[in-house]
């Protein structure tokens, strides 16, 4: 019994209590280790891109052709997202512009204009007519 009482009044040794605050702070280091793990999977995986291309000419009743003549201009033009051809016949002809320095097809000009007056009932413009500056 005396051996008893002698433990529990004496406490832990120093040793004891220095090994468990540093199995302690090993454990919750190991928590955090795993959750920013599984954090950073949830956070790379990336969302499917969305074809903005794609809806605009469904949703303006526009052609399988149209659209690879649209993706067409818009990889030669360099353009980062196909869409911006939609804008305007202005970006529609300044895309046209840049992809037939690329591309010297006429049946794709034609299709481009043809497909301009359908959707904005305007021609095509041509280049550098609407980009006049003021004299300085």
């Amino acid at each position: 019994m005396d051996s008893i009482r002698d433990a529990l009044s004496s406490g832990p040794d120093t040793n004891e209590t220095i090994v468990f605050l540093v199995g302690l702070a090993a454990f919750f280091l190991l928590i955090h280790v795993a959750a920013r793990c599984f954090a950073r999977e949830r956070h790379t995986r990336d969302e499917p891109q969305v074809n903005y291309l794609t809806l605009a000419v469904d949703l303006l009743g526009l052609s399988e052709r149209d659209r690879r003549d649209l993706e067409t201009i818009a990889r030669l033009a360099g353009l980062e997202q196909p869409a911006a051809v939609l804008l305007s016949p202005a970006t529609l002809a300044h895309a046209l512009s840049a992809a037939s320095t690329a591309d010297r097809n006429s049946q794709l000009r034609v299709r481009i204009e043809q497909l301009c007056v359908r959707l904005f009932n305007a021609p095509l413009p041509r280049p550098g007519l609407g980009s006049r500056r003021a004299p300085e």
